[in-house]
């Protein structure tokens, strides 16, 4: 075989090297394919770790808006009946129907109810709320029938009036006209299914303490249910009657109509006295959450004497029996007695969960006490003092690097004290005889004393120092200083 050519040795070389470089280059545009698409793909993954990271940091939040929501969740169905309550139902009509006059004659279901049944293949749920539809017969006068309706309207449970027929009354035989009527009702059931599949919450209750779900569930408003007071029917009109047919008109007891306005206007100071009270033990509650507890002090000491007046007044309502009215009774039971002893408990809850005071707030409170001393405003440092002592509970609800301030705060008030019965003795300093080097005497209340003497055979006071105008006496360990009283 001829050797080949240095020419075509060149181009075999460089033929050679062409299909390598080319070899080379592909490999390399394939790798960096393979780096773009795992950068992608890195990317990718980044994301989806950003977005899991931005979702682990709203669990906090989450877990405690759920903790919020099951601790309210009872409150707010609080007036829809448990199924197992649904059999008392007819026992309030029938309660109802007594206390208004009404008389029922029969209670059927209308078979129409929209029950919510669970599908067969369908998952339970935690909640279920069914309604439960009722029709009544029954007879009343108008005013019965009205009195009927709003202590069904004012029940703390939900029961609505779908709708009602009535037919033209007939005088009864005790003179009052009564009507037949068909009354449609409507109540709700509440199913609470509890199941595995409600998601735990690590440190239940733990992170329901929290203020931060304290802060939540605070935030939450609690539906209620409105209500009204049918107002008294003396001397109105049965409004279902024809007015031009002839019947005989009872006439109206001036005597009971004063009486009744009288017992009204009671029952009307009483309920407004109990909203106040509401409203206050809101305030207080704001100013605890906020720990500004000597604000709080002023406040709930006028709050405890309104609840204390109220109770007074309300014993005394019991006791003298002034609500004779059937009706207003019940309100005066239902609005004003039952909740004067839930604010009571309102007000143990409030009066347990006050806060330490803090270095800093005893510290401003010395600091004032202080100064009233220094400017010897003896009755306000009096007021002072009785605040601190209700707030701080004579000294000890403080925190520990507070103690010795709450300790200076006490010595004020026990040395103002001493320094109020030293200036009730009514000391004069009529004459001094001042010597630098030797014994000093002053005249005190017409009598010389000198250094070590005391005022009295008691020996409380003593007079420890003779200045030139002046003299120190010592009392219960106060050093107190007078100057010579001045010659008119």
């Amino acid at each position: 075989m001829n050797k080949l050519s240095e020419k075509q040795l060149l181009i075999g070389t460089i033929a050679v090297t062409l299909l390598a470089a080319l070899g080379i280059g592909f490999l390399i545009w394939r790798d960096f394919g393979t780096i773009a698409a795992e950068e992608t793909l890195v990317d990718e993954i980044k994301g989806k770790i950003e977005a899991a990271e931005a979702e682990i940091a709203k669990i906090d939040d989450r877990e405690h808006r759920a903790i919020a929501n099951r601790e309210t969740g009872e409150k707010e169905v609080a007036f829809l009946p448990a199924e197992t309550e649904i059999e008392n139902f007819w026992e309030v009509l029938e309660r109802f129907a007594e206390e208004s006059g009404v008389k029922i004659s029969k209670i059927s279901p209308t078979g129409g109810g929209r029950r919510s049944r669970r599908r067969k293949g369908k998952k339970a749920t935690t909640t279920s709320i069914s309604s439960v539809d009722q029709v009544m017969n029954l007879r009343a006068t108008a005013h019965e029938f009205l009195r009927f309706i709003n202590l069904i309207e004012n029940h703390n449970r939900i029961i609505n009036v779908i709708d009602f027929e009535l037919s033209t009354g007939a005088q009864d035989f005790d003179g009052k006209i009564r009507h037949n009527l068909r009354v449609s009702l409507r109540t709700f059931t509440y199913s609470k299914k509890i199941t595995n599949t409600i998601v735990s919450i690590p440190n239940y209750d733990q992170k329901r303490e929290s203020m931060k779900a304290k802060e939540i569930i605070s935030r939450i408003k609690i539906e209620e249910k409105t209500q009204y007071t049918l107002t008294t029917s003396i001397a109105r009109r049965d409004p279902f009657v024809n007015v031009r047919r002839r019947r005989q008109e009872a006439t109206v007891d001036e005597n009971g109509e004063r009486e009744y306005a009288h017992q009204e206007t009671l029952f009307r100071e009483l309920l407004e006295q109990i909203r106040t009270l509401e409203n206050d033990l809101q305030i207080e509650k704001i100013l605890i959450d906020k720990n500004l507890l000597f604000q709080l002090e002023k406040h709930r000491q006028v709050v405890r004497d309104a609840y204390h007046q109220l109770g007074e007044q309300i014993a005394q309502c019991e006791e003298k029996r002034l609500f004779t009215d059937r009706d207003l009774l019940e309100q005066f039971k239902t609005q004003v007695v039952l909740k004067y002893h839930e604010l009571g408990a309102s007000i143990v809850g409030l009066d347990s969960s006050q806060k330490q005071l803090s270095k800093e707030q005893v510290q401003a409170k010395r600091d004032k006490i202080a100064k009233l001393f220094d400017e010897r405003r003896w009755k306000g440092l009096a007021e002072e003092f009785r605040n601190w002592k209700s707030i701080s509970r004579k000294g000890e609800h403080v925190v520990d690097e507070a103690r010795a301030l709450a300790a200076e705060i006490t010595d004020f008030q026990r040395r103002a004290e001493v320094i109020q019965d030293f200036d009730r003795r009514k000391i004069a300093i009529t004459g001094i005889v001042f010597s630098p080097n030797g014994v000093s005497i002053a005249v005190i209340n017409g009598k010389l004393r000198g250094e070590g003497d005391a005022l009295d055979a008691d020996g409380r006071v003593l007079v420890a120092e003779v200045g030139e105008n002046f003299v120190i006496f010592v009392t219960e360990g106060v050093e107190i200083k007078r100057l010579q009283t001045r010659r008119r």
